[in-house]
């Protein structure tokens, strides 16, 4: 119960500020911020003076979390030791205090421990998250053979012993556990460790990509296993004057294992005699035939190439990789004969990380694998490298200045630099997120850039003088810089972006532009004589002239706001013109169906020239024009909507009058009316006997009007200046 004196001051504090307040583990909060603050650093002093002194203990519960990728009903093993009592939920059984491990029937996939926790072995347990930042009490834990990820050790100060072994962690601080007196993170993803405890004795980190290592912190440290990392040279010898004396000579380091061919420590006869001397014994693991190591040759043996990946398939299944380079390739994390080859090979997975070594790799390709990290940082002979279709964020190319081929498209990269790349003949980043290319100002041999399907703002192609195929359709770009020096590219796909205006007068040799969906309201081709293909449908053009155009294959230029059209009549090999959904009139239809090409009416050559379905259409072409251009060899249509169809054109006022006129029939009609030549661009109006307007068809584009709604009765039917009387039955 709380004293009076605490409730007057509590009482005080809400009258104080004067609306409501509520007062949580000892700490006032209040809607005004500002006003708290400078209240609390008198006040909540005082009050938390009272609290003490009255005898309240306000303290949170410490807890450890544990998430598993077992299902429920199934079993866990786990030893618990506590200051005091302890409660566990997520399983079916008490909690249990014991020297060995307790089994227990999961509930739940979380299993929550409370108390003060002193010991916790979890290994073995399938646990995909592990949290420990409520357990200050914690002095032992061992978290071996999971699939952690992340663990945060902030608050584990006190800690003596800690096996992390056989995850998945990347990075690991350790820095603050200065009460340290075993620890062994080995088989994980960790790239560097500079443990800082004094008491450190025995340490294991093997089997990670550690390059950087540091010990001086730990002057007790008599037992170290670090094989199968990546200490090079100069790691090593930083690695090597970390350590400690070891006056009785009793250090043991397990420095390489000889027997792996992911191994990238180098540890030379210099550094065994430095090590020697400070009374150390350096040992070669050797594939668990453990054996004296002597060093190597200084810069006697030639270094080791690697290129490793992991994948997100589970153990045991199946992957396929193209692996190439010198004849002493060897792969682990795989199970298969594996030889160098040009050929796709399937292998059996037996971890998730897979590292080829040998004395050169010049060539890996593993597409649809779920590769979610790769390291190529020391596979400087790489000239292919194609890994698409895979779930990358990340890739570090700067040790690749040999690669001529690179494939990397459809993963999750934001960002990709290929300027030390300076000999690059191709590169395909398709269907990423990347915003901006970081290319190199010297890339004079790349022919074919794919970089469509991103968020890239503009490309820079000035510098790429043999660049032939620029793809880059469906991103955001705005600009797009051509110079005289790109005289070779020949295919330009750059549809589904942003821009307003592309250099075609540069670019002399194009013979595939497809620019449709952007914003161009001009496209000037008359410098481009071998251009065969045009898309360029969907944008704002009024005019386009193809009359110095004669290799002209196909033109797709629906949906501008085209008044005039011309192509080359000496364009014999053209066989499609898609120009429906434009503004051509009566005039303008005439001196494109005049510049028509005369082909072979057996080509099936096709004059898309109207959609009667769109209500955006003002193309004009009358039943004369369409003879002309059945008389050319063509096949005038009408897209209709994607039902293409033959189409006769409209009546002329002069072809109307001359020929026939417009006929609505049966005048006696039950359930639909029938309209012959009426004009394209006329609405159909019916009135009542008293001229009320009873329906609309405007535009109207078809010949037979639905009527099954109309009562019985007389009407009056109304097109341009045509009447008729007619009577629903």
């Amino acid at each position: 119960m709380k004293s009076s004196l605490v409730a007057l001051f509590e009482g005080f504090y809400l009258k104080f500020v004067g609306h409501r307040s509520t007062l949580s583990m000892g700490c006032f909060q209040h809607r005004d911020a500002r006003f708290r603050w400078r209240f609390a650093s008198v006040g909540l002093m005082a009050l938390l003076l009272l609290l003490n002194g009255g005898g309240v203990q306000l303290q949170a519960q410490e807890c450890i979390q544990l998430s598993t990728q077992k299902k429920v009903g199934e079993t866990i093993k786990l030893k618990i030791k506590a200051k005091g009592t302890f409660s566990i939920e997520g399983v079916k059984e008490p909690a249990q205090v014991s020297n060995s491990k307790v089994q227990y029937t999961l509930s739940s996939s979380t299993v929550t421990i409370k108390g003060a926790v002193t010991e916790l072995v979890c290994s073995s347990s399938q646990l995909e998250k592990l949290d420990v930042t409520k357990a200050s009490s914690l002095t032992y834990l061992d978290c071996s053979i999971n699939q952690l990820k992340v663990l945060d050790l902030l608050n584990t100060p006190h800690l003596t012993y800690l096996d992390v072994a056989d995850n998945k962690i990347s990075s690991l601080k350790v820095e603050h556990l200065t009460e340290l007196k075993t620890f062994d993170c080995g088989h994980n993803e960790l790239t560097s460790l500079a443990p800082k405890s004094p008491l450190l004795e025995e340490f294991s980190c093997q089997d990670n990509f550690i390059a950087s290592l540091d010990l001086s912190a730990c002057p007790k440290v008599s037992i170290v296993i670090c094989q199968v990392n990546r200490l090079d040279r100069v790691g090593m010898k930083n690695f090597v004057a970390s350590l400690p004396n070891r006056p009785d000579e009793d250090g043991l380091l397990y420095v390489i294992d000889t027997q792996k061919t992911d191994e990238q420590n180098v540890c030379t006869r210099t550094d065994v005699a430095t090590l020697s001397g400070k009374g150390w014994t350096v040992y070669d693991y050797n594939g668990t035939h453990e054996r004296e190591y002597p060093g190597s040759e200084e810069g006697g043996d030639t270094p080791k190439q690697t290129l490793s990946f992991t994948t997100d398939k589970p153990v045991g299944s199946k992957i396929s990789f193209v692996c190439n380079g010198s004849s002493d390739l060897k792969a682990t994390g795989v199970e298969g004969v594996f030889t160098p080859s040009e050929s796709v090979v399937e292998y059996t997975l037996t971890h998730q990380t897979v590292t080829i070594a040998g004395s050169s790799i010049t060539k890996f390709v593993s597409t649809y694998s779920e590769i979610t990290m790769l390291d190529v940082s020391k596979a400087a002979d790489l000239e292919w490298l194609d890994v698409s279709n895979n779930k990358l964020s990340d890739l570090d190319l700067t040790a690749l200045s040999r690669l001529k081929i690179l494939g990397c498209g459809v993963n999750a990269l934001s960002e990709l630099d290929v300027s030390a790349s300076e000999v690059l003949e191709g590169l395909n980043c398709n269907r990423n997120q990347l915003t901006k290319l970081s290319l190199s100002n010297n890339l004079e041999n790349l022919s074919y850039l794919n970089c469509s399907g991103n968020k890239i703002l503009l490309i820079d192609a000035q510098h790429m003088p043999a660049l032939q195929t620029l793809v880059c359709f469906s991103n955001k770009l705005t600009h797009l810089y051509f110079s005289e020096r790109n005289a070779k590219l020949e295919t330009l796909q750059c549809f589904d972006n942003e821009l307003r205006r592309i250099e075609t007068q540069k670019l002399p040799r194009l013979r595939k532009l497809y620019c449709g969906t952007n914003f161009l309201s001009q496209l000037e081709l008359s410098h481009n004589p071998l251009l065969e293909e045009l898309w360029c449908g969907g944008n704002e053009l009024t005019l386009l002239d193809l009359s110095h155009n004669p290799a002209m294959f196909e033109l797709l230029c629906a949906f501008n706001r085209l008044s005039s059209l011309v192509v080359s009549p000496q364009a014999t090999g053209m066989i499609t013109i898609d120009c429906y959904v434009n503004q051509m009139n009566a005039d303008a239809m005439a001196k494109l169906v005049e510049s028509l090409p005369q082909v072979q009416s057996s080509d099936d050559c096709l004059f898309n020239v109207v959609d009667t379905q769109e209500k955006e259409e003002r193309n004009r072409c009358t039943k004369e024009q369409v003879k002309k251009v059945l008389a050319k060899g063509w096949k005038a249509m009408d897209f209709n909507g994607g039902n293409l169809k033959p189409y006769d054109g409209e009546w002329s006022s002069c072809e109307r009058g001359a020929e026939r006129a417009i006929r609505v029939y049966p005048s006696s009609f039950d359930s639909y009316l029938a309209v012959q030549n009426k004009p394209l661009e006329s609405s159909v109006y019916l009135y009542d006997r008293e001229g009320r307007l009873i329906k609309e068809w405007s535009s109207c584009t078809q010949e037979i009007l639905d009527t099954q709604e109309l009562p019985q009765g007389q009407y009056i039917i109304k097109i341009d200046n045509y009447s008729q009387l007619i009577e629903k039955r």
